[in-house]
């Protein structure tokens, strides 16, 4: 799903975030395909002359007994049949028009305080299937109102851990980057290894940060329309097959030849830098070819940096060359498992701030192939692959089908990170497109019936917050609620 760019006026710049601002957007944060932390370099200030960036279309999941567990107890009821009915309306799972309900529910007059609660009652009534009283309704409306402000000013109570705007944090990033320039570029880069490792990391940490702003869905295959494909979508694609492969196999310094030209390009890029789509994805492109040239394409840095490209720009890689480069970084990444460089690396960056810290070798294998699997499971679902096809991107092996590709792909995360998020969510995927495929859905419902409760929503809720594809959701949604008919309503959905 694409967003659209919100105009604002030029002459009244956005204020900076607060403290309790950036505790509820933490709170909403949602987890995501590649290992990417939202929590750096976030805080945009919008310059008077450009639009700040468009909100993207995230999909907000909470549990409900969670939402009303600071709510009194015996309020807590109505509270519940509140919220899944805003859930249900705001989410269009009961394809209301929320300007019609608005009319039925709002009094006349400018005070949009006076609500009728009455109408509301009648509403939650049909939507919900909860009959309140008037009274009811507004007692709860009230204490969820008072639990939510509750929550806000313990935020505002807490010490202020401002970060810096996301302007001055790239600023700062260009003038350190600026400043080394000679030693970085230095043909004979002994002496300089620490410099390089420091610079090198921070500017993966701006990819990455860069990347979790493209990036509007986990599994999506759109990013913002703010994008100018016309005009970038030939360059990206130039980037990925040669600026990215250049260096593989090759020691850490390979890249030094390089390395100005990578730099000279992320320094005009951070010094034009802008809230736009566009700008991020060349911060993208650019600052991961000088983490390539700095630290090596074939680092545990160089191949976090090349995921985070594809996964931004995955709306202009066919699914062939995508799924073949990131079954080429995982096979990388893993190799590092033993590596000594790598372990060292590992053992020094633990030591750094949190958002520049990175997961282990194997971890980041499991991310690749988890992006790979789920890109061939979605596309074998909507059709737009035919499963028992011969898989292009598998062509220097037996040959496999699309279908045995993207199974064997999972069956890899199962063996080697069993207990990671996503491959347990892959594993939900992977019964619901094998129940459409072999139009028999037994073993699916028979998979969600053995999972037992805890296990069945846990693995809902992250498919709900992972997924775009709604059928998809569906069908496992219908799974769950038949074996466990009391998670009906556990579940609520604000996109």
């Amino acid at each position: 799903m694409t967003t659209s760019p919100h105009p604002h006026p030029a002459t009244r710049p956005a204020p900076p975030p607060t403290p309790a601002d950036r505790a509820e957007a933490a709170e909403r944060r949602r987890w995501r395909t590649v290992f990417v932390d939202g929590s750096v370099l976030d805080a945009v200030t919008p310059s008077p002359e450009r639009p700040p960036p468009p909100e993207p279309t995230l999909t907000v999941v909470a549990r409900l007994n969670d939402e009303v567990a600071a709510v009194r107890k015996n309020v807590r009821d109505a509270a519940a049949a509140v919220i899944a009915w805003l859930s249900a309306v705001v989410g269009h799972e009961a394809r209301e028009d929320l300007d019609g309900v608005l009319d039925r529910c709002l009094r006349p007059g400018p005070d949009i305080e006076r609500v009728n609660y009455a109408a509301l009652a009648a509403e939650i009534q049909q939507v919900v299937g909860v009959e309140l009283s008037a009274k009811r309704v507004h007692t709860a409306i009230t204490h969820l109102r008072a639990a939510r402000k509750k929550k806000i000013d313990a935020a505002r109570a807490q010490p202020p851990t401002e970060a810096p705007p996301l302007r001055d944090a790239l600023g700062s990033l260009h003038d350190r980057l600026r400043d080394n320039f000679a030693w970085l570029t230095d043909a004979e880069p002994a002496g300089h290894e620490a410099l390089r490792r420091d610079l090198g990391t921070q500017v993966l940490t701006a990819v990455r940060s860069a990347a979790s702003r493209v990036i509007d869905r986990d599994y999506g295959e759109g990013i913002p329309a703010t994008v100018d494909l016309a005009t970038l979508e030939g360059r990206f694609l130039d980037f990925v097959r040669d600026t990215l492969r250049r260096g593989v196999g090759l020691p850490a310094n390979a890249g030094v030849g390089t390395a100005e030209a990578d730099l000279r390009r992320l320094l005009v890029t951070l010094s034009d830098h802008h809230a736009t789509a566009e700008a991020e994805m060349k911060l993208v492109m650019h600052g991961s070819a000088v983490v390539g040239s700095l630290l090596g394409t074939d680092s545990l840095p160089g191949v976090m940096a090349q995921l985070n490209v594809l996964v931004a720009g995955r709306a202009m890689v066919d699914t062939d060359l995508y799924v073949a480069e990131m079954l080429r970084l995982a096979e990388l990444a893993e190799s590092l498992r033993e590596d000594p460089a790598t372990a060292t690396y590992m053992n020094w960056v633990r030591r750094r701030p949190e958002d520049q810290r990175l997961p282990s070798p194997v971890r980041v294998a499991s991310y690749c192939r988890s992006n790979a699997a789920t890109r061939l499971f979605d596309r074998i679902y909507a059709g737009g692959i035919d499963a028992d096809a011969p898989a292009a991107a598998d062509a220097s092996r037996p040959a496999r089908t699309y279908w045995q590709l993207a199974c064997d792909t999972h069956d890899a995360m199962l063996a080697r990170d069993g207990g990671f998020t996503l491959t347990l969510t892959g594993e939900l995927i992977r019964h619901v497109v094998a129940a459409q495929r072999d139009h028999d859905d037994a073993s699916g419902r028979a998979y969600v019936a053995a999972l037992g409760q805890d296990k069945a929503l846990a693995r809902l809720e992250a498919l709900i917050r992972y997924e775009n594809n709604d059928e998809l959701v569906a069908v496992a949604k219908q799974w769950v609620f038949a074996a466990y008919p009391a998670l009906r309503g556990q579940l609520i959905c604000v996109r």
